[in-house]
């Protein structure tokens, strides 16, 4: 899953950033809750065209092929696929 938060850095801000993080969706409603399982990506600053940081995150488009990789000296595929976008509610 690929969650989309927008967030004020201030109280009274009203310049917002957005963060996009990922969740794994194999796991339980309890486990995604947890910090520890939330991993962000990237943060988009007031005034930076959404757009644009959507287009970064195409880099992120050979995981969804697959790829080949080591981990812990053993060669694997591994595969990451987006199974859905989430964004919160804008207040």
């Amino acid at each position: 899953l690929i969650f989309i938060n927008g967030f004020g850095v201030y109280r009274n801000s009203y310049r917002t950033l957005i963060g996009i993080y990922i969740i794994l969706a194999r796991l339980s409603t309890k486990e995604r809750s947890r910090r520890a399982n939330i991993f962000l990506i990237t943060l988009r600053p007031h005034g930076l065209n959404f757009d644009e940081v959507i287009k970064a995150l195409a880099l992120l488009r050979p995981l969804d092929k697959g790829i080949n990789t080591t981990i812990n000296s053993e060669d694997i595929f591994l595969a990451i696929f987006y199974l859905c976008f989430i964004r919160d509610i804008i207040q």
